[in-house]
């Protein structure tokens, strides 16, 4: 039986950006996948030349990442029985995936079929909230031993990138005990990393090579990997790892239109495939990023852990009045309140006003429909964002007369909404008093066997007040002078 899958490669020259066709044989548990490799991506920008005559492009940051991939993936397909288009095509390898950038379709179903989970182990990987999220998401899925004696309990082959003590690994990650110095000495003690950076350590870097390759192919004919069929949100899900990283998590969401779904008074160009995707500046952000993933950059640089969502997607989880996930922005076009299932998202967002979501409601200056925008859609703005006109504090910064009208004042405003947002969520989470119900308070006093202080006070004031001596009060440290009241505010909070 042969199949087709559709997949990205990386060649061994470097990333090669094009969709590989791959042919599989043998039954329909193979047409997948053959690996995932999850690894912390270097945030770094595309290649740019080096030198005065630009002739020495500077290597990806990540190429030893794909030389590896390359590598591996050529070595896998020697040891099996795969016919492949090229050699990168028994594995997937994501190169596009950023934080806060919103997961493509291609990396999901990936996830979701391939065969064994191979992740990069280093300091950096388990502070990501994306490889925590890929690592949840294949623990999902439910690993069958192939074999009667039920050794083989996990489809997760570990590949020590860069050393690090293993008291430090989530628990996730200890409970594999994998004896890495099986892989070589000097891969243990240096991590792939060095092997595949330094020529004179090639001898190492061959036999790790082997034995990770032929690992994995053990791995995958001794267990059997259910498909996840439900791999629409992964983007959503929380990270495998109890990460010590101080750095707090930001959702950016989005309720806008797409190119499909644009009313039929707009435009469709500000828009793209996703929601996710709209830019509505012109000019927009320099590098032509989304919206989204602009703002996710500029929360990046306040180290918040930034993710993009659809808020369609996640709607009932912000509405449904059970506390806050994280602290979140929304990204509201005004011009979908022209669709009624988005209108009356937005009319219920106002109605339950979660403080820990800070909207901001881009109004481009240069938009050639901004004036007829204005006429449609003032009525129905009023209508349901009614909770302003009664005065309720709205978890809003663009008011009449800050309606973000340039890329440059939006993303002035992203930090002051995303700090506001911060401290609204951690003024959320903090523990309350319990209440007690006025009906049982009132029983407790009726029952009580205490005097009545209202008479026993009555009675004080009565009769003459003898005379007693008023305590001084003590003088306070000079040196506790300049410390700030215990309710002092920062500004912005709500």
């Amino acid at each position: 039986m042969a199949s087709t899958i559709d997949g990205r490669g990386v060649g061994c020259m470097g990333p090669v950006e094009r969709e590989v066709r791959v042919t599989v044989r043998g039954g329909s548990s193979n047409e997948r996948p053959y690996i995932f490799l999850s690894y912390a991506h270097a945030h770094d920008p595309l290649p740019v030349p080096m030198g005065g005559d630009g002739s020495r492009p500077r290597p990806h940051p990540d190429h030893l990442v794909h030389k590896f991939f390359a590598d591996l993936c050529a070595l896998i397909t020697e040891l099996n029985d795969i016919a492949v288009a090229v050699p990168s095509g028994v594995g997937f390898m994501d190169r596009h995936l950023r934080p806060g950038v919103q997961w493509t379709a291609e990396l999901s179903q990936a996830l979701a079929y391939c065969r064994v989970f191979v992740p990069l182990y280093s300091p950096r990987y388990f502070r990501s909230v994306n490889c925590g999220q890929e690592w949840q998401a294949f623990s999902r899925r439910q690993v069958f031993s192939s074999r009667p004696d039920g050794r083989r309990t996990s489809a997760v082959v570990p590949v020590l990138w860069v050393p690090q003590d293993s008291g430090s690994l989530p628990k996730c990650a200890t409970g594999l005990q994998y004896k890495h110095v099986e892989f070589g000495p000097a891969y243990a003690q240096e991590g792939m990393y060095s092997l595949a950076r330094f020529g004179y350590l090639q001898d190492a870097y061959d036999y790790a090579l082997n034995r990770i390759a032929r690992e994995i192919v053990a791995v995958a004919a001794e267990t059997k990997v259910v498909v996840d069929h439900h791999h629409g949100a992964y983007s959503a899900l929380p990270s495998a790892f109890e990460t010590t990283d101080a750095s707090p998590r930001l959702r950016i969401s989005v309720l806008a239109g797409d190119r499909r779904s644009a009313p039929p008074e707009r435009s469709s160009s500000c828009y793209g495939e996703t929601p996710s995707e709209w830019q509505p500046y012109d000019p927009g952000p320099d590098d032509g990023l989304s919206l989204a993933e602009h703002a996710a950059r500029i929360a990046g640089e306040l180290d918040f852990q930034a993710s993009i969502h659809v808020f369609d997607d996640e709607a009932d989880t912000v509405l449904s009045g059970s506390g806050p996930v994280a602290p979140e922005l929304m990204l509201f076009d005004r011009w979908s309140l022209l669709n009624p299932i988005k209108r009356d998202l937005a009319r219920k967002f106002d109605r339950v006003n979660p403080g820990w979501v800070s909207m901001l409601r881009p109004w481009c200056r240069n938009d050639p429909q901004r004036e007829q925008g204005e006429q449609l859609l003032r009525d129905l703005e009023a209508e349901t964002f009614a909770s302003r006109r009664r005065g309720a504090s709205k978890p809003s910064f663009d008011d009449v007369q800050l309606q973000l009208p340039t890329i440059e004042t939006f993303s002035e405003m992203v930090p002051r909404a995303a700090i506001r947002a911060w401290h609204a969520y951690q003024s959320q989470r903090r523990p309350t008093s319990p209440t007690v119900p006025l009906g049982v308070l009132a029983q407790d006093r009726a029952a009580s066997s205490k005097p009545n202080l209202s008479a026993v006070r009555s009675k004080q004031w009565a009769a003459p007040a003898p005379s007693v001596a008023v305590p001084v009060p003590p003088i306070p440290d000079p040196s506790h002078a300049g410390s700030p009241p215990a309710d002092s505010r920062v500004e912005g909070t709500t």
